[in-house]
């Protein structure tokens, strides 16, 4: 994968993607976590947010970047290994910057 920004004379290369992936927090924030992903050979460091909120009614799962099965899969293993449900919670993932997560 090449990251290209756009300057002042034009596209130019980014030395660093992971830092474009990443919002400019200084300190750690709750719901939000930076993971190792890989894109083709390249590793690539990008921030993951989530919010979980109390459900009016029908609970939403809202993934952005992270495949709807997937959040389904690890909120069910979160249940059954954590002991922490979220039936009727509502439960938004974004993973920052627009990449998105395909690990298996």
């Amino acid at each position: 994968i090449s990251v290209f920004a756009m300057g002042e004379t034009g596209l130019q290369q980014v030395d660093n993607p992971s830092a474009i992936f990443l919002s400019n927090q200084a300190k750690p924030s709750p719901g939000s976590m930076v993971m190792v992903t890989r894109e083709a050979t390249r590793p690539l460091m990008v921030e993951v947010q989530a919010l979980v909120d109390q459900a009016g009614g029908n609970p939403k799962r809202v993934s952005v970047g992270l495949e709807q099965n997937r959040l389904a899969l690890q909120l069910a293993v979160l249940h059954k290994h954590g002991g922490v449900a979220t039936h009727d919670q509502d439960v938004f993932v974004n993973v920052v910057g627009g990449i998105k997560v395909n690990e298996t």
